[in-house]
């Protein structure tokens, strides 16, 4: 008797309604319990640029719903003079509306989703010399 393969996060996320891209590539396994929690673990940290420039800590971990992610662990974004701040949140509007906010302490911030849409290599160095998540 074999199991059922478990889906790669990468097809998880969009059951939730959440894009594949909001991870890099470099997920090596994941866990995710019956209440939503979960624990997503990357070869190494690394960085991902997209409208702003994002870390991602080699361990991340958080509540997963339809929509959303809650107690958010383990990506920071860069913002006011090279400052990294967590991001607590990652949430998209049910039914779709092209748009995703990712909470940052009591900030929102709304993106346009497409760029989250592929999933993307990271780089191991941040390279990005000017601040491009302004609030």
């Amino acid at each position: 008797v074999s199991l059922p393969s478990q889906p790669s996060i990468y097809e998880l996320l969009p059951k939730y309604g959440l894009p594949s891209g909001l991870l890099p590539d470099s997920v090596i396994n994941y866990t995710l319990s019956e209440g939503g929690d979960f624990e997503v673990n990357l070869e190494k940290p690394c960085y991902l640029e997209f409208q702003y420039l994002v870390y991602y800590e080699k361990t991340i971990t958080g509540k997963l719903s339809v929509g959303s992610i809650t107690k958010l662990k383990g990506i920071k974004v860069q913002r006011f003079f090279f400052l990294w701040f967590e991001v607590d949140e990652i949430r998209v509007d049910l039914p779709p509306s092209g748009s995703i906010y990712f909470t940052v302490g009591i900030i929102d911030k709304q993106l346009d989703v497409d760029q989250f849409m592929e999933v993307r290599s990271c780089r191991s160095k941040n390279r990005s010399p000017q601040v491009i998540f302004s609030l």
